[in-house]
């Protein structure tokens, strides 16, 4: 994720493709391990492909507030971003079903103590962007456990997982048409 890149000239798809890059194996296992693990934990909440979409667009959303909140240049990579969203989906959601404003708490304090443990250590860790993906799919978990309680139609599991495989082709193809202009 280029930040110049993104601001000048407009390459919005690189908030979707700098998710599925990596600086080394041990990042990509390291965001395979832990992603597994809270994309699980959401799936069981909201179906796996609620989860795929979900986790994707809070990490592209992440992405894109970085972006716009950050004053200077940056360069970043990884799936931690999308990661972080879904843990905020996770509380999101789990604070939605609560009743009364303490309880609802508990679940954001849950996940702020994950990222305070998870996401702010190593020399090249971008902790504005873990923020920034744990805010939206905070955002995005909300919303959906407000949506299913209320009832209301959202995009069923196939959509959901189609829409998200779609989002990450069509930014990779953009990307590539890019390269090639």
């Amino acid at each position: 994720l280029d930040a110049v890149r993104v601001r000048v000239f407009n390459e919005c798809y690189r908030t979707v493709t700098a998710l599925t890059l990596h600086a080394s194996l041990t990042h990509l296992c390291g965001n395979v391990a832990f992603g597994s693990l809270f994309l699980t934990l959401l799936a069981r909440l909201t179906g796996v492909g609620r989860a795929l979409w979900l986790t994707l667009i809070g990490g592209a959303l992440g992405n894109a507030l970085t972006v716009l909140l950050r004053p200077r240049p940056v360069l970043s990579m990884g799936f931690s971003t999308a990661l972080f969203a879904s843990i905020g989906a996770i509380s999101g959601y789990m604070a939605c079903q609560q009743q009364g404003k303490r309880k609802a708490m508990l679940p954001v304090a849950a996940a702020a103590a994950l990222l305070a443990m998870l996401g702010t250590e190593g020399e090249n860790t971008d902790y504005a962007a873990h923020l920034a993906g744990l805010g939206c799919g905070l955002a995005l978990g909300a919303f959906e456990g407000w949506r299913l309680r209320s009832k209301r139609a959202g995009l069923g599991q196939w959509w959901a997982a189609t829409a998200a495989a779609l989002l990450v082709a069509m930014a990779w193809w953009w990307a590539f048409a890019a390269i090639s202009n």
